[in-house]
């Protein structure tokens, strides 16, 4: 049998799985749930699905992957109960939109670069928007619930593909001294609204250094996070083997036992 049928067995399982679920005799909790009580996790299924692939396990990306699915096919037979719409209608409407914005491949469209590329497809999508009476703005359709990081370099990247000249790695960390400098020039106690301008526009430009070398910058703080979370707790290891309290070891030595851990993580 082709993948593709088996594919479209599994999917056809879970949908059955799903209505069934929500059907009379299923599960309460589940026929009690609305799109607005499952937002959360879909959030949540999203980031664990992040963290599996930081950690580059294939199984536990499966699974997540199932997880976040599962969210899809929750609310599509939600909307199916509604009237509004199925499953079905929701593959067939990412498949279409996959035919629309593809003209290179599923037509007769031409590029000359990946520049040229990207352009046409925003061009595409501009025109979809227009269509539905939403702004036809570049920068529209951004989620404004992105993670403020996130945020920042899709305006950037949607900025310069209309042309915006953004900063080269010199600039942009030139940019980021001068904000450093400004901060250190402040009044002792300068007042919130003014520091955080100043932490804004700082954030701002490491953003820029982060799209100018072709990193995201979303992806380099969650791995920071990451490195500082295990740092942490093998400074709490350290610290239950002396039998001494982490505090007192952090006040005393908080730079020594901070490089030890970090030592420790990079050779790994």
């Amino acid at each position: 049998m082709k993948q593709s049928d088996e594919s479209g067995k599994a999917f056809s399982r879970l949908c059955d799985i799903m209505k069934q679920l929500r059907g009379p005799d299923g599960c309460p909790w589940d026929a009690e749930q609305t799109p607005e009580t499952l937002k959360d996790y879909i959030v949540e299924e999203t980031y664990e699905l992040l963290e599996a692939i930081d950690e580059g396990d294939s199984d536990q990306i499966r699974d997540e992957l199932g997880d976040l699915l599962l969210q899809v096919v929750f609310q599509s037979a939600i909307f199916s109960e509604r009237g509004c719409f199925d499953p079905a209608d929701v593959a067939n409407a990412i498949s279409d939109k996959l035919v629309r914005r593809h003209p290179h491949v599923f037509a007769d469209a031409a590029f000359s670069d990946e520049a040229d590329l990207h352009r046409q497809w925003d061009a595409i999508k501009r025109s979809e928007r227009k269509k539905r009476n939403h702004s036809a703005s570049a920068l529209a359709g951004i989620p404004k619930s992105l993670p403020a990081l996130q945020h920042t370099q899709k305006l950037m990247v949607r900025a310069s593909r209309c042309g915006l000249p953004l900063e080269n790695q010199y600039q942009s960390r030139r940019e980021i001294a001068e904000q450093l400098t400004e901060i250190d020039q402040a009044d002792t106690e300068p007042d919130r609204d003014s520091l955080q301008l100043q932490i804004g526009n700082l954030l701002l430009a490491i953003v820029s250094l982060a799209h100018a070398s072709g990193i995201s910058a979303e992806d380099s703080l969650r791995q920071a996070n990451r490195r500082f979370t295990e740092t942490f707790e093998e400074i709490e290891r350290r610290a239950s083997e002396q039998n001494r309290d982490i505090n007192d070891l952090l006040v005393e030595g908080q730079e020594v036992f901070w490089n030890r851990a970090k030592k420790d993580d990079f050779s790994k």
